[in-house]
């Protein structure tokens, strides 16, 4: 399992908690169970089936930020693992359109993943790539993290530099 699934499931954890709340009684309601959620979505990325996972997040309660973040990892790793029993239904460039319009709403995790992207390339454990480094995007997210370079900036770039290219 990715990195980045294994951050999805936790912050799927986070999302689906809920807080307790009394009835008409006064009694309090039975929390409803996170581990459910969380359980299934770990379910649909063990297997591989990113289509799944991806739907998944679509019907979470999580923020629009957040899904296009989780979203845009999970097509990313989806495109690029062998061993996927369901590929997303999206291209490279959706990928990476979904974690830049996540990293413009300030979601600094996926800041971190389009440098780690740009950086290393997209590829499965160092194989099957899908696509090179790009070091002129790897240095404009670096900069994006470290507060020097805006988003709308590195995001104008990767578009300009028409990345990726297919």
């Amino acid at each position: 399992m990715h990195i980045a699934s294994a951050m999805c499931a936790m912050l799927l954890l986070c999302a689906c908690r809920s807080q307790a709340v009394p009835d008409q009684s006064g009694a309090p309601a039975p929390k409803s169970s996170a581990a459910q959620p969380t359980a299934d979505f770990n379910l649909l990325v063990s297997k591989g089936d990113y289509a799944g996972a991806i739907a998944f997040v679509e019907k979470s309660n999580l923020a629009p930020d957040e899904k296009d973040g989780i979203n845009g990892n999970l097509i990313l790793d989806g495109l690029a693992d062998p061993a996927a029993s369901t590929r997303p239904p999206y291209t490279l460039s959706d990928g990476f359109a979904r974690l830049e319009r996540a990293a413009a709403a300030g979601r600094v995790q996926s800041v971190a993943d389009l440098r780690a992207k740009f950086t290393v390339g997209v590829n499965y454990e160092g194989k099957s790539v899908l696509m090179a480094p790009v070091a002129r995007l790897g240095q404009c997210w670096a900069k994006v993290e470290a507060g020097t370079q805006s988003a709308a900036f590195c995001i104008a770039l990767r578009q300009r530099l028409h990345v990726p290219e297919h």
